[in-house]
Order: C-alpha cells, then structure tokens, then sequence
C-alpha cells in the first residue's frame, strides 16, 4: 500500500502524525463503550500502548488480532471483522439504540 503511494505524501501523512498532539490523558473521559483491535506484530502502536489505552478507556475492550501488524483489518480480515461484529453485537444486545 505504501509503495503504490508517491514519496511525497507518504512523508507528509508521516510529518504530520510526529507532530501531533499526545492525547493519552484524554483517553480516560471516553465513556461509551469502546473496542481497541490492535495487531501482535504492530510496531507502530504496538500491543503494549494499546493494552496502555485499554486500560485507561472504561468499560473497553481489547483483543490482539494474530498473524497482523498496524493495517489489521487488511492483514488478517476475517479475525478483525469477527472481532468487530462481536463487540457490536454484544453492544446491541445490551444497549437500546435511540
């Protein structure tokens, strides 16, 4: 996917991702249910700041997705989209949608 990308916008997206703001502290007035899918061999946010995130969002979720690096949901699809559908159907079936 980065390959089929000129050279000049893959460096601009990474430019702008170094000069972003850390939101970590935020993380904790999250108050809606919420799913974090992050791949085992992720490098980018590897599964240890995503356990991190885990851990400071209530009532979340948390699943490592085998076989996958940062692009989970193309890597290993079948196991993203199973976690997915999981988590909302598991929402739903607690929560009424208005």
């Amino acid at each position: 996917m980065i390959l089929s990308n000129y050279p000049i916008g893959i460096c601009g997206g990474l430019l702008a991702m170094a000069a972003r703001t850390d939101t970590t502290e935020a993380l904790s007035k999250i108050d809606v249910p919420t799913l974090v899918l992050v791949g085992e061999h992720d490098t980018i946010t590897p599964p240890t700041a995503a356990k991190t995130m885990h851990n400071r969002i209530q009532n979340s979720k948390m699943h490592i997705i085998e076989s996958a690096a940062h692009m989970s949901n193309m890597e290993n699809p079948n196991e993203f989209n199973e976690q997915l559908t999981k988590f909302l159907k598991d929402f739903t079936r607690t929560k009424r949608i208005v």
